[in-house]
């Protein structure tokens, strides 16, 4: 039997398109496009969806009609809903319903917190809540943080995934700059530290001036997954991230794995 296309039970990282539908015609368009590039995955993120379409029934729509594994996220920069943690994760529920494989819970859900990973017992106790609600839904979750201005050692990144992994998330993300050949430095020790301790599947980019090399990089180390987009769009802060082809290209360039 040929296993059903997934973020996990891979031996290779998944390279995922990242994109932004604002309707399930544009959606199942972006993941047609992932397809036709070579993706393995697609990532929906909903924060440009329309607000009249937020429905179980449009994102079974995009479920049924996408010819690869599908992942929602939605953050506290979304056009709708804003920063209201718990309307944001309604929705995301519904896309579990929908039969979504993945969906993204950030780590300072329910108390927005330096690092965007809370500390708050109460509101650890509600995002275990809510990852046990998404895997009743039958969807697993990835825990994410991202971290835009403070570059972070190996033992602070470890420590981070460590944390979202007891919280019960069946993959931890977290992306962090780096900026000066140090960090970069430190990137590199931090992801073969990564490959070499961590048991669930993890995420860690790097965003800022070494972020694209980073990038590149990650699969060599077992980064679980590695987002890319179609194309590079004018006025769209998307610079950190490679197009499929060009990160197809670096993959198969460096073949080469830790």
């Amino acid at each position: 039997n040929m296993l059903k296309p997934s973020f996990f039970n891979r031996q290779s990282t998944a390279v995922t398109l990242l994109c932004r539908p604002g309707d399930p015609e544009e959606a199942l368009a972006f993941a047609r496009n992932a397809r036709d590039d070579g993706a393995d995955a697609v990532a929906f993120e909903l924060i440009d969806y329309a607000a009249e379409r937020r429905t179980t029934e449009d994102f079974r729509t995009i479920v049924a009609g996408s010819p690869l594994p599908t992942m929602f996220c939605c953050y506290r920069n979304d056009t709708v809903y804003g920063a209201d943690d718990e309307a944001r994760m309604a929705m995301l529920f519904r896309c579990a319903e929908a039969g979504a494989e993945v969906i993204d819970v950030p780590g300072d859900l329910y108390a927005p917190a330096d690092f965007e990973l809370t500390e708050d017992p109460a509101a650890i106790a509600r995002q275990r809540e809510a990852i046990a609600k998404a895997h009743a839904l039958g969807a697993k979750v990835v825990m994410s943080s991202h971290v835009p201005t403070a570059a972070r050692t190996a033992d602070e990144v470890v420590a981070h995934l460590r944390a979202q992994e007891a919280r019960g998330a069946d993959m931890v993300k977290l992306v962090a700059p780096a900026n000066t050949s140090e960090e970069f430095a430190e990137s590199v020790r931090t992801l073969s530290r990564l490959n070499a301790e961590m048991k669930t599947p993890w995420v860690y980019l790097n965003s800022g001036r070494y972020g694209r090399l980073q990038r590149f990089m990650g699969p060599s180390f077992g980064c679980a997954v590695a987002f890319a987009v179609h194309e590079h769009l004018p006025g769209v802060p998307f610079d950190q991230h490679p197009t499929i082809a060009s990160l197809r290209r670096a993959m198969a360039a460096i073949a080469w794995r830790e």
